[in-house]
């Protein structure tokens, strides 16, 4: 039997399709309960500065967002994901080097800002990183990242006096379905 050029061609390229797919549903597993961590996170964290002086704020987010990251890097390694499945350790740690850097630029260039520009920072950022891993790869991202933008401007503009609650329902909440969603891919 003769495979010609082209049927071959067209065999790679099913074989690179279905890898990358492969790929994305694994990518998917080992977020989805990523997400469900922060979800948790960010539900405790909001409803803390819901009630909380905002100079109190750093004394929960800061170690919340220690065990998060923690929790983020043990899960990823349980998943065993390795350098061709995964980003290195050292990009990882640019990138939050980088989110860090960022975000404390803002604040400082937009100070004094009223508190609920703080409190939807967040939110507008956590929504753009997911929208753009959406478009550059893992499509339902995508879609996660525009509901956490949607949802912060939401309550941004339409709720202000229940910003924090409302970040902690809808953002907390949005990730924590999005997780258990993304976890059964």
């Amino acid at each position: 039997m003769n495979i010609s050029r082209d049927d071959a061609a067209q065999a790679l390229s099913d074989i690179a399709q279905t890898e990358g797919r492969s790929r994305d549903l694994f990518g998917y597993r080992v977020a989805g309960p990523i997400l469900i961590v922060w979800g948790v996170i960010w539900m405790i964290c909001y409803a803390a500065m819901g009630i909380l002086k905002p100079a109190q704020w750093g004394l929960v987010w800061i170690p919340a967002d220690i065990v998060g990251i923690i929790a983020s890097i043990a899960m990823t390694y349980r998943a065993r994901c390795r350098p061709a499945t995964a980003m290195s350790w050292w990009r990882i740690l640019g990138f939050g080097l980088l989110i860090a850097t960022f975000s404390a630029a803002v604040f400082s260039m937009f100070y004094p800002a009223g508190m609920n520009a703080y409190m939807a920072f967040p939110g507008l950022l956590t929504g753009t990183i997911y929208a753009s891993i959406g478009l550059v790869r893992m499509t339902r991202f995508l879609w996660v990242g525009l509901a956490v933008i949607a949802f912060t401007l939401t309550g941004y503009f339409l709720f202000p006096a229940y910003l924090a609650y409302w970040m902690a329902v809808t953002g907390g909440g949005g990730l924590i379905i999005s997780g258990i969603l993304l976890r059964r891919a």
